[in-house]
């Protein structure tokens, strides 16, 4: 089975939770997946953080922040964000750990060359 998205659980900062997009596809693919999952694990409401990285490129498209209200995403609340350093380190690290979903990603050879060489994208 195919992971689209990668959950981190936050306990500090503006958001419940950073969700990383682990695919090319757009999120609109499965997103029902997603709800289910963030309710499975009782994120009924509050602030999400997802990074698109492989998606849209690291843009001013990359990180979109959007509310969460009964277990469903507020998509009129959704709106790009110039994210902290801290949530491009976390999605750097997961992707030199599996670096097999940079392969279809958007990201040119330099940028894949940098996160796979442990920089911080």
């Amino acid at each position: 089975m195919i992971e689209y998205y990668k959950i981190y659980y936050l306990s500090s900062g503006n958001y419940d939770c950073l969700i990383i997009c682990l695919s090319y596809e757009s999120i609109f693919n499965y997103i029902d997946d997603l709800q289910n999952d963030l309710r499975n694990k009782e994120i009924i409401n509050g602030n999400i953080l997802i990074d698109q990285l492989l998606i849209s490129g690291n843009g001013k498209n990359r990180f979109l922040s959007i509310k969460i209200k009964d277990g469903l995403f507020d998509l009129t609340s959704a709106n790009n964000i110039e994210a902290d350093q801290y949530y491009h380190q976390l999605t750097s690290f997961e992707l030199k750990r599996n670096k097999f979903l940079l392969d279809h990603s958007i990201l040119s050879s330099k940028q894949i060359s940098m996160i796979l060489g442990g920089c911080i994208i």
